[in-house]
């Protein structure tokens, strides 16, 4: 019996120590942090992407293949993004569309020319839409921001009646935060060119 007791104790001992541990790991990658999402300008972007069909867990991978091709052509990318097209509740995984990949710094403007030829390129005009933000303290932010702006997001567009639509996610690491964008505007339509 005293043997028992003492299982019991140091499962209890575990499971408070491991409990106290993700509570610790969430609240550091902003868990206590709130999402809402406000009517903003969004500003001209001009990005270097790839098409991605499939898992939308494969693109971290995509943007930091093309963020270290763009760093060897001297362009450093502080800016990441995706552009989700599919709501991976109803769509299958292996057919799940984005666009992923790198946001170019304005200070390489002049100079796009030189690597026109070997990204695949294109501007997003200016316009209006919701935005959110969230902080990024690691990659665990990048699964907790989502677990609290989507559902935030739904909520929104279902009280507005508004439709559903592509979602873009801006990985900002110079000024660690992650923003999430649902944009309305006619001209802002990410649906062209995937």
């Amino acid at each position: 019996m005293k043997l028992l007791v003492k299982i019991a104790a140091i499962v209890i001992a575990a499971i408070a120590i491991l409990t106290a541990i993700l509570y610790f790991v969430y609240k550091a990658n902003g868990g206590d942090v709130e999402v809402s999402f406000n009517y903003k300008n969004i500003e001209s972007l001009i990005i270097v992407y790839e098409h991605l069909k499939g898992d939308y867990a494969k693109s971290g991978k995509i943007m930091d293949k093309l963020h270290k091709s763009l760093k060897e052509n001297g362009y450093d990318a502080t800016k990441g993004f995706g552009i989700y097209y599919d709501d991976p509740k109803s769509v299958k995984k292996s057919e799940l569309r984005s666009l992923v990949g790198c946001i170019v710094d304005e200070k390489y403007y002049p100079n796009l020319k030189d690597i026109k030829s070997k990204f695949k390129m294109k501007e997003i005009p200016p316009s209006k839409g919701l935005i959110a933000e969230f902080p990024y303290k690691s990659r665990i932010s990048v699964f907790i921001g989502m677990s609290k702006a989507y559902p935030k997001l739904n909520k929104f567009l279902t009280n507005n009646k508004l439709q559903p639509g592509p979602v873009m996610e801006i990985y900002n690491m110079k000024d660690k935060k992650i923003l999430y964008i649902f944009p309305y505007s006619d001209i802002y339509d990410l649906r062209r060119g995937y």
